[in-house]
């Protein structure tokens, strides 16, 4: 087995192939067997490479060699051919023990490259399965900026609209064009910011791109894809989301999380992410996030003469305070600003019978639903409340 056996579920990479459909548990086993195969192997190699006078080393980056028993790091700025290493500009003169690395302390692996992952997004990968993610702050729009640039925070993207393509076609270099109908509307958009692609038939269109260009008025976006430098791969359909640029390549469905830079996991169906704002669970069902729980508004209501119900709210997860209106005597009103009560999705139970009345709530419409309160022994309409159960929930 090697890296290259590997297998992504949607995203494409020229070391490893592509299923395109929701990998079974044995084939998440076996990736993770792979990757760490490979870590145990770069672990137990402890060689350094002999300097070589006619290979080039590239400024900037970082190498490390063996010459006439001592080692040497180097250190130019720009390219070098043929230079022995000696102690100065070109090379530093270091030892086996600043070479040593402590274990345990990786927190980064592939800092830098489009596959930089963290060590807590690993975690997050391998105990999460099925389970819960980090709680997210909420979902927020991918075509806005970030809303914190507080480290640790974490949210659900949505990237708004889906863009359908009519033509996929190379133009030069890695540039590569999506067409769009005229009635795409692609005025939102902006070169640097970032479209992600899925459900090509070339999946090496697939994957989230840089956008160079945009133009509305001719309906196409072009892209950076170095997977495409010829009109060999060029394709037809494609769905894809365009997000800001400050999110570093995002796509519908993301949970991302500030660490430095901002970390993007793209979810598997059971997932499951608790959303700060609403209070509430959201799962991943593989398409979209839904709640796992309805909206819930608990309380205890009170009321005498002509007076406006009160409530002692035990638990509220409505994303608003519903309002109580008196409106005759024994019939009330709960009001919602956000026309929550759908009676196709509102399951609505209160206390009976206390102190002799018989307490209702019927629909009435999805702005409020009414209260019904009669005197069990005379059938009589009455006012007089006295800490009333009621629970409404709403489902999405």
């Amino acid at each position: 087995m090697a890296l290259s056996n590997i297998k992504l579920r949607i995203l494409t990479n020229a070391l490893l192939s592509t299923k395109g459909s929701i990998l079974d548990n044995e084939e998440l086993d076996q990736n993770i067997i792979e990757i760490v195969n490979a870590i145990v192997a770069l672990n137990g190699s402890t060689s350094i490479e002999e300097y070589n006078a006619v290979t080039t080393y590239i400024g900037g980056e970082t190498y490390y060699v063996s010459y006439g028993g001592n080692i040497y790091k180097f250190v130019s700025a720009t390219n070098q051919t043929g230079v022995t290493p000696v102690d100065g500009l070109i090379w530093e003169l270091t030892s086996a023990g600043a070479l040593v690395h402590e274990q345990n302390t990786d927190t980064q692996l592939a800092k830098g490259t489009a596959y930089s992952m963290t060590a807590q997004r690993i975690y997050e990968f391998l105990q999460n399965h099925n389970a819960t993610l980090t709680p997210a702050i909420d979902i927020v729009s991918g075509l806005a900026a970030p809303p914190t640039s507080t480290q640790g925070h974490a949210y659900i993207i949505d990237t708004g609209v889906e863009i359908v393509s009519t033509a996929i076609n190379w133009q030069s270099g890695t540039t590569v064009r999506f067409q769009y109908a005229g009635s795409t509307d692609l005025s939102a958009y902006s070169a640097g910011m970032y479209l992600s692609v899925k459900d090509c038939p070339n999946s090496s269109q697939n994957g989230i791109h840089l956008i160079t260009t945009v133009n509305d008025a001719s309906d196409y976006i072009e892209v950076t894809n170095s997977l495409v430098t010829d009109a060999t791969k060029d394709s037809t359909t494609s769905t894809g989301y365009v997000s800001n640029g400050l999110w570093g390549g995002v796509a519908q469905n993301d949970w991302v999380i500030l660490i430095d830079d901002w970390e993007r996991l793209e979810p598997i169906e059971g997932l499951k992410c608790y959303n700060k704002t609403t209070e509430r669970t959201l799962v991943f069902n593989g398409t979209s996030w839904s709640y796992t729980e309805p909206k819930i508004y608990k309380a205890l209501i009170s009321q005498s003469g002509t007076s406006d119900p009160t409530a002692i709210v035990l638990e509220n997860t409505l994303g608003e305070v519903p309002t109580f209106t008196y409106v005759a005597v024994g019939d009330f009103i709960i009001n919602s600003a956000l026309d929550l009560f759908e009676p196709t999705k509102t399951f609505k139970q209160i206390e009976s019978g206390k102190n002799d009345k018989y307490v209702s709530i019927e629909d009435i419409d999805t702005d409020f639903v009414q209260i019904n309160v009669k005197n069990i022994i005379t059938g009589v309409q009455e006012n007089v409340l006295e800490n009333v159960s009621i629970l409404i929930e709403v489902y999405d």
